[in-house]
């Protein structure tokens, strides 16, 4: 079924001839349902937990097993922990970003609304639509510079920045989740930089300037997008318009 979300790109996102286009996105799912918990019950990974008493807060499971046969006491920061029995639960927002990681996907961009003449084709075949977190997933044994920025391998809505530069430990750390809070990995220093940062995507569209003198001249073209998950099912995430201009020349 459609993931429930839209992308808009006419505005300051219009591809310009001659130029590098590049829009980054955010396709987001919604931690529903969730099932409230229960005392001693049983809970596998990528299961959605609300408190015995709703208020509306959400936990994701990480770790799959028995709960213990009392509530926990929850975590109230994102990308907070907690271990009740042999299950471990995450903090989460109500949407979450979609974890494309392995996904393929593919634009087409259209001289008229819903139909005419393909003008533009991306994929990730191509190199024109890139999936997959941005910044990237923490990786185990690599090299990373100061200012490098990881997202850990089950998200958390922070964003992490190398505050030392070094190599990564075989292990992944256990990630704050306070604004500057420090974590070592390896030789590396981790900081917590950004929670549920607007500035994390899933999604990356890209033309280069060589690419981009194929629109046509000040006008607006229609577009889908659609995404392709590992077991091959087709999801079609957006339709749209996109303006397309030519630079103007100048005196």
């Amino acid at each position: 079924m459609p993931l429930p979300v839209h992308i808009d790109l006419i505005g300051d996102d219009a591809i310009c001839q001659g130029k590098l286009w590049r829009v980054h996105v955010r396709l987001e799912v919604p931690t529903e349902p969730a099932a409230p918990f229960v005392n001693a019950g049983k809970w596998a990974v990528g299961d959605y937990a609300a408190k015995a008493t709703d208020d509306g807060s959400r936990f994701l499971v990480t770790v799959a097993g028995t709960a213990a046969a009392s509530e926990p006491v929850w975590p109230t920061a994102l990308g907070g922990l907690v271990v009740s029995g042999g299950v471990t639960f995450m903090r989460v927002g109500s949407s979450r970003l979609l974890d494309t990681t392995g996904y393929g996907g593919e634009m087409d961009i259209r001289s008229t609304p819903d139909s005419g003449t393909t003008i533009l084709t991306l994929t990730t075949g191509n190199g024109r639509i890139e999936v997959g977190y941005d910044p990237p997933k923490w990786l185990a044994s690599t090299a990373y510079a100061v200012g490098a920025q990881v997202v850990p391998t089950t998200p958390n809505g922070w964003i992490y920045q190398a505050a030392a530069a070094g190599t990564g430990g075989s292990t992944e750390p256990v990630w704050p989740v306070v604004w500057g809070g420090n974590v070592a990995d390896g030789t590396v220093t981790w900081r917590a930089e950004l929670a549920d940062a607007v500035a994390m995507t899933n999604l990356r569209l890209s033309l280069l300037d060589t690419d981009t003198p194929a629109v046509p001249t000040f006008t607006t073209a229609s577009y889908d997008i659609e995404l392709k998950d590992l077991f091959n099912r087709v999801y079609g995430v957006a339709v749209g318009y996109v303006s397309m201009w030519r630079e103007r020349s100048r005196p």
